[in-house]
């Protein structure tokens, strides 16, 4: 069994800093910058800088790439890739604070095409709350310390908390694809992806679907929930083990606390 535990110990350190730097700037770090697309504050900005200084004065031996900063560096013959979004959930952090946004960091041995399979480390860390999920290759997944398992509900029904994300503005076309999902469970739409697959991991809700889930989020969830026990699959039921990890796609993917459930969900798309 390979040995992670520096990668581990940075990683969290790194998470620990990004939510100092969340809460040095206060009122001052929702503010919103210009971008095209999805919004982007100063907080966003000011915890890539501190990630990205965090990283590059480590020992860690890896490339590091950014959502908002892109690749950071090339070593010439590195041991991990690591990925990490600085604040997903950016619209919640906007809003208040009150709902969740997170920063999520996924580790992966290096290979110019990853798998999913080749995650060894990932961790979201829920800046507002404190509340910090974490999993190790063949070590389980961890919340607040503690070892944690996924539900164990296997049926679906109105005891079933499953978060259901389209992303902002679905067409008719994508919100009548989970019509039959949305009677068969009690559904509520979080706007964190990276908190959705750690609750699922957890235990903190039974599902969590997207038909357009970023790999920023997706890297982190998949090993938070493999190593729980749980279930995550894509839209056609194949597993995302040896499916090519890419930073900027796109993946519709289904997640539950046990396969029972998860398929059963399935056949409702």
């Amino acid at each position: 069994m390979e040995d992670h535990s520096n990668l581990k110990k940075i990683c969290l350190s790194a998470l620990r800093e990004a939510k100092k730097t969340v809460e040095s700037l206060g009122e001052e770090g929702r503010k919103e910058l210009p971008k095209q697309g999805e919004p982007l504050t100063k907080s966003d900005m000011a915890v890539s800088k501190t990630l990205k200084k965090h990283f590059l004065n480590s020992s860690l031996d890896a490339i590091f790439h950014s959502e908002e900063a892109g690749i950071i560096n090339s070593p010439s013959d590195p041991r991990y890739i690591i990925y990490f979004d600085e604040i997903d959930g950016t619209f919640n952090y906007q809003r208040g604070g009150l709902l969740p946004s997170t920063t999520v960091i996924s580790a992966f041995n290096h290979s110019e095409t990853p798998k999913f399979k080749e995650a060894v480390f990932a961790a979201v860390m829920d800046v507002k709350n404190n509340n910090l999920w974490y999993a190790e290759k063949d070590k389980g997944c961890y919340f607040n310390g503690e070892k944690v398992k996924p539900s164990k509900i296997k049926d679906l029904g109105r005891d079933v908390f499953a978060y259901i994300d389209h992303g902002p503005c679905p067409s008719r076309e994508e919100m009548e694809k989970f019509a039959n999902v949305y009677g068969s469970c009690w559904s509520h739409n979080v706007s964190s992806a990276g908190f959705g697959l750690a609750c699922v991991a957890s235990g903190h809700a039974d599902i969590y679907i997207l038909n357009k889930q970023k790999a920023h989020e997706l890297g982190a969830g998949y090993l938070l929930v493999k190593e729980a026990g749980g279930y995550l699959v894509d839209f056609k039921g194949n597993s995302l083990d040896n499916q090519e990890f890419k930073f900027d796609k796109t993946y519709p993917i289904i997640s539950a606390g046990n396969k029972e459930l998860g398929e059963k969900l399935r056949e409702k798309i």
